[in-house]
């Protein structure tokens, strides 16, 4: 399953330092997780969706 943070960010015109601000989650790690370079844990991923405003099952998690 992917999550698609690039995306809704972009969508909800965020930049990453912005998401960072918003989310208390640092720039490095959002641009890691984008790039799915890492895996993030489930308090990471609870942050940022808590900071786009989003309902995680329609928005972030595509199948």
């Amino acid at each position: 399953m992917k999550v698609y943070i690039r995306e809704v960010r972009i969508k909800k015109g965020l930049s990453i330092r912005e998401l960072s601000r918003k989310s208390h989650v640092s720039v490095g790690a959002i641009s890691d997780i984008e790039n799915y370079s890492v895996d993030m844990k489930l308090s990471t991923f609870c942050k940022l969706a808590k900071a786009l405003n989003v309902d995680v099952n329609n928005e972030l998690l595509k199948n």
